[in-house]
């Protein structure tokens, strides 16, 4: 498996090999594994406990693509030379990468948060809560108190 720029592949030893994985920010991510996270997109803030952190759009999809997220929150503006949030909802709806619980909406982008609440509202699976605004603190307290 190559490694993309940022990250980092597991999965080959000398002995033989394994499915490779990738890490992200620490987390492995790959399908083996059947367990619900919930995933925190932003390049300036910091995550939430209880959550994985993707500092970018392309972290971001690697965990939709190869985890089952339970929630997603998400940031617009997310660095220099980097996809914005709305370019990141984009990819998901052509995808069709979506959380399976709920996706907040956490930046301070008007303008950024109107353009992927709108997009996610019309295309967004029916089971999946959209919100447009942050997490509220009653349930950020029940996930890091659920955390083992």
């Amino acid at each position: 498996m190559e490694a993309y720029p940022g990250y980092f592949a597991v999965g080959q030893s000398l002995y033989g090999s394994y499915a490779p994985q990738l890490v992200i920010n620490g987390h492995r991510i790959g399908k083996e594994v059947i367990m619900m996270i919930h995933v925190y997109l932003d390049d300036y803030r910091r995550c939430p406990e209880g959550f994985v952190l993707a500092r970018n759009a392309e972290e971001c999809l690697l965990l939709l693509e190869h985890e089952q997220v339970g929630i997603l929150s998400l940031d617009h503006d997310l660095g220099e030379n980097e996809r914005t949030g709305t370019e990141l909802v984009r990819e998901m709806v052509v995808r069709g990468l979506y959380p399976q619980t709920a996706i907040y909406l956490h930046t301070s982008s008007m303008i950024g948060r109107k353009r992927m609440f709108e997009m996610l509202y019309v295309n967004k699976p029916e089971h999946v809560e959209l919100s447009n605004g942050p997490m509220p603190e009653s349930l950020l307290m029940q996930i890091r108190g659920n955390r083992v």
